[in-house]
């Protein structure tokens, strides 16, 4: 889905339930292409096990959406034109890393898909989760060249040392 993007124009990204005074969606957001439709990318906390302690972490999954969504965030002014009528030239999957220091050496503990990014003709668009506790979907327009912060996650402690790192994964290039 995500691959279908690539050569459509921008028409908008937004969200039928935008916090108040932000540029956050919780739990679902969308973006609106000429001719891919309406993919969403929806946030939803889920029970993992990490260490052996049970805790909710934010998954973020892309299906495709509807004119609803659309009609919804135009009616509440969720609407957002970052990009607009320029042709998507990529997409890329934010994914964060979480490594733990374990005996003096960094152990790979678990990896997450955070959102997507999406390069057009204007500027790059991010949708995605800033913190892996909230399904909240942050919109952050940004300027070619710039890069993502890290993302929230695990706590360091002494003796406990936790480390993140985030990148995007192109989705036009073959998985290795």
């Amino acid at each position: 889905m995500l691959r279908g993007l690539v050569g459509s124009k921008l028409v908008s990204c937004g969200t039928p339930h935008l916090l108040d005074g932000t540029r956050t969606a919780i739990g679902r957001a969308f973006i609106e292409t000429d001719t891919a439709g309406v993919l969403c990318i929806s946030s939803r906390l889920v029970n993992y096990d990490i260490n052996g302690i049970l805790e909710d972490f934010a998954v973020v999954t892309v299906s495709t959406g509807g004119v609803s969504d659309v009609s919804m965030a135009n009616a509440l002014g969720a609407t957002f034109f970052d990009c607009a009528n320029s042709i998507i030239t990529d997409v890329g999957v934010i994914r964060t890393e979480f490594k733990r220091e374990v005996a003096g050496e960094s152990v790979k503990i678990c990896e997450c898909d955070l959102g997507i990014v999406i390069s057009t003709e204007k500027g790059r668009m991010a949708l995605f989760n800033a913190s892996i506790w909230v399904n909240e979907i942050d919109f952050d327009a940004m300027s070619p060249g710039s890069i993502l912060g890290e993302t929230e996650g695990f706590d360091s402690e002494l003796g406990d040392v936790w480390t993140s790192s985030t990148s995007i994964v192109n989705v036009n290039r073959d998985w290795e």
